[in-house]
């Protein structure tokens, strides 16, 4: 699988917890079947809605960098 990297706030009415949670509780079991866990993170911030915070910026550049740099 290719990397992925979610980051929700548990206030995001756009993306109910509830069913982020649980997507993070299928896939991540699949990147262990192929020893690939460190790939899929779900993170799921509290008290936050659909904004993107400076470390959540600073999160997906760096996610960028390691991924998708030939």
């Amino acid at each position: 699988p290719r990397p992925m990297l979610f980051m929700t706030g548990d206030k995001d009415f756009g993306s109910p917890v509830e069913g982020v949670r649980v997507i993070g509780e299928k896939v991540k079991p699949v990147y262990g079947l192929y020893g690939r866990t460190a790939d899929f993170e779900n993170a799921i911030y509290p008290d936050l809605g659909h904004v993107y915070l400076p470390e959540m910026w600073r999160k997906t550049t760096a996610w960028m960098e390691r991924n998708l740099k030939p």
